[in-house]
């Protein structure tokens, strides 16, 4: 068994102990083989949900911020791949994508409230990796996941609702690194995320902390 493996399955109960997670569509989550998650994030908890509280270990690209610290032991244990302030995103980006190629589950955010978003759309950081390892692509919306503030954890025992939809194959651009495609590609997955937020908000009758990302920030 992987170290994220463990690692889910020793902070998994930790989060299900603290919180009520309910989850729905995991059904669309395949057991094995490379797939692609993306996701709002709203606070610092977020990432922690994606990687160890579904069916399976996801490895999730978290973007360092002076709100979000990073401790590389750890955040490597949880199965984390961080894009460090000031530092190229490429190396994080590569990792993704051998991680993807590999069969496994690679989590990414398309918006954030912290700092500002890696790649121009937000939603470039998915397009690129999709690109790069044809994989199906499932948008997860996350509700309740933080307190008043995004850097405020939600109180406990506090309902988390995860809410993932049918997965999406995208078609494969015919030159991966060109500027133009990614561009298509990014406004494919933001109308991806868009439509399952939508779907997720309407089933439950929960409120997200914005109802569109742009530019990473809250509208």
């Amino acid at each position: 068994m992987s170290g994220v493996a463990h690692a889910r399955n020793l902070i998994g109960p930790l989060l299900t102990g603290l919180y009520r997670l309910r989850l729905s569509g995991v059904h669309h989550l395949p057991p094995h083989g490379g797939v692609l998650l993306v996701s709002d994030q709203h606070g610092l908890l977020d990432p922690t949900i994606l990687a160890t509280g579904l069916t399976r270990p996801v490895r999730v690209l978290t973007q360092a911020s002076d709100a979000t610290p990073r401790w590389s032991g750890l955040t490597a244990a949880l199965g984390r791949i961080d894009m460090e302030q000031d530092h190229s995103v490429w190396p994080a980006l590569q990792l993704g994508v051998t991680a993807l190629r590999a069969g496994e589950a690679v989590g990414v955010f398309i918006s954030s409230p912290f700092g500002e978003p890696a790649l121009t759309p937000p939603t470039a950081l998915a397009a690129y990796l999709h690109a790069r390892s044809q994989v199906p692509i499932l948008a997860v919306t996350m509700f309740d996941t933080t307190g008043s503030r995004p850097t405020d954890l939600p109180r406990p025992r506090s309902v988390i609702e995860c809410h993932i939809a049918p997965p999406v194959d995208l078609p494969v651009p015919d030159d991966p690194v060109s500027l133009t495609l990614l561009r298509q590609q990014a406004e494919r997955i933001r109308q991806i995320c868009a439509d399952a937020r939508r779907m997720a908000t309407e089933r439950t009758g929960r409120q997200l902390p914005w109802a569109e990302p742009h530019n990473g920030h809250r509208d």
